[in-house]
């Protein structure tokens, strides 16, 4: 019978077990120790931002028996940080860390399949709707200097009265700079591997978050890419989105390192848009 453990009891339950599943990225010891997370109330901002990515990273090696238990085991130590910090929580992210948070990337993009996994697990924004390792490729500073979204908001709609548990559904709605481009298979045979293209030249290569978000063989698919971050030194700044069918919505599939000029140089939108 799987054990029901309370939200601050995870705490040290989950964390004991991360601090033990490190490879080669985030070194750091005991940072991950039920000690330190009790006195991480006095972290800057920017400081905790890069240390809950950190987490995130390890909790994504974890295999859990249920995926439907991936929100409520992360839940306790969600709650015990957002006191601590002031800090809102949606689905993964802290408020002051969303541009950040939002740029993961999986780590063996393309071979997962959100067909393996049984109902809803989490809105494709989140990194913990992939049931596998992720990583984030810009874990410092603050969102504040960088991030190119504006009037950002979330809809969770939690299953029960915790509302960093299990979720029915998450909406995350934003105002962000916009432009269109499609997006076809690098190869005939590649599914994994996608190339962006906007007026007949390749703006970048990119790869799918999920394999079955694939187009077919020779198909070209309208996308839009999202500025999230106007910063040089970050790897990846754009989540790449498509629309949910017969919805004004959007799912993320993916993110790419695009030129940021090429928002600035014309043709790019100013929008309010909703990502699911």
């Amino acid at each position: 019978m799987q054990p029901n453990y309370s939200g601050m009891e995870l705490i040290d339950l989950k964390l004991c077990k991360l601090s033990t599943s490190m490879t080669s990225e985030p070194q750091r010891g005991e940072v991950y120790s039920p000690e330190y997370v009790k006195s991480a109330g006095s972290m800057e901002n920017e400081d905790f931002n890069g240390y809950w990515l950190d987490i995130a990273f390890m909790y994504s090696m974890r295999h859990l028996t249920f995926e439907s238990d991936r929100f409520p085991a992360l839940s306790g130590l969600a709650t015990f940080f957002s006191k601590r910090h002031g800090k809102q929580y949606y689905a993964g992210i802290f408020s002051g860390g969303i541009a950040h948070g939002l740029l993961w990337c999986a780590v063996t993009p393309g071979i997962l399949s959100r067909r393996k996994i049984t109902g809803y697990v989490g809105p494709s924004w989140s990194w913990m709707s992939v049931n596998g390792r992720i990583t984030f490729n810009s874990r410092d500073g603050d969102d504040e200097s960088v991030s190119a979204l504006g009037d950002v908001t979330f809809k969770l709609t939690p299953c029960g009265r915790d509302p960093n548990g299990t979720l029915n559904d998450g909406q995350m709605q934003l105002a962000g700079n916009i432009k269109s481009a499609t997006m076809r298979r690098i190869t005939a045979k590649e599914d994994l591997s996608m190339r962006l293209e906007a007026n007949s030249k390749m703006m970048a290569n990119f790869q799918l978050d999920f394999a079955d978000q694939a187009p077919l063989e020779n198909e070209i698919q309208e996308v839009e890419c999202l500025l999230v971050m106007d910063d040089d030194d970050c790897p990846y700044n754009v989540l790449v989105l498509r629309r949910v069918k017969q919805t004004l919505n959007f799912e993320r599939i993916g993110v790419a390192s695009v030129d940021p000029e090429w928002f600035v140089a014309g043709n790019s939108r100013h929008e309010y848009i909703t990502v699911v």
